[in-house]
């Protein structure tokens, strides 16, 4: 096995609908090939091994942190970064990256569970779309938490990819490319999201295989939120 996952969560979701999701990611990891999985989190959990940071904030630095905690404690040559509310599929985790660098899963979807519908989404940097050579990753992020102290200054630079040259450290190769088969089902406008409310681009739709409906999903993962 040459991937670790490295879970993070600041524990602020509902503990059903993270339980759920933690459950979901296990699965998917163990239809995988059964892949290894780094749990970084504020307070203890047991779900893979698990690392407690404390009460360290919810903010884009604790993030950052928690990935690179999370991947240090790792040994494997590569490693995917899984958000707290992020659905993945097992034909997520065949991705591998450029040599050095990252590659983000283009293969997604989101449940906008305020507007009770499905969005095609593709495109984007983001950081829960994100498998990497760990090395690479780690010396990225660290270097972007020495040079930005604050939130304000992470703004462009925050994924792996963006703000280096504005920064002055050394470029990442990154690709977009999607994974094959089910992809990602990234659950936004829930309540709960940190980043800003999430506007729906491309085509809607009422019901997404083997999901079901916006209603269907929040009953299985016990999503708090009243779809529309």
């Amino acid at each position: 096995m040459d991937l670790s996952i490295v879970y993070y969560t600041d524990n602020s979701l509902p503990e059903p609908f993270a339980d759920a999701v933690r459950q979901h990611l296990s699965a998917s990891a163990k239809t995988a090939g059964g892949i290894p999985i780094v749990t970084v989190s504020q307070i203890p959990l047991h779900f893979g091994q698990g690392i407690c940071v404390g009460r360290i904030g919810r903010s884009y630095r604790s993030i950052l942190w928690q990935i690179v905690k999370g991947a240090e404690e790792t040994h494997t040559p590569f490693v995917a970064l899984c958000e707290h509310d992020v659905l993945y599929s097992p034909e997520h985790f065949a991705l591998r990256p450029p040599a050095g660098g990252v590659v983000f899963d283009q293969n997604r979807h989101r449940a906008l569970i305020d507007r009770g519908m499905y969005s095609v989404y593709r495109g984007g940097r983001s950081m829960q779309l994100v498998i990497a050579d760990r090395q690479a990753l780690v010396a990225n992020l660290r270097a972007k938490l020495e040079l930005c102290p604050t939130d304000d200054a992470l703004h462009g630079c925050f994924e792996p990819g963006k703000g280096e040259d504005r920064l002055g450290i050394a470029a990442i190769p990154w690709e977009l490319r999607p994974a094959e088969g089910l992809g990602i089902l990234d659950v936004v406008n829930h309540g709960g999201n940190f980043a800003p409310r999430k506007r729906h681009s491309g085509i809607l739709q009422e019901r997404l295989h083997p999901w079901g409906t916006i209603a269907d999903l929040c009953e299985r993962y016990a999503i708090p939120g009243k779809a529309a």
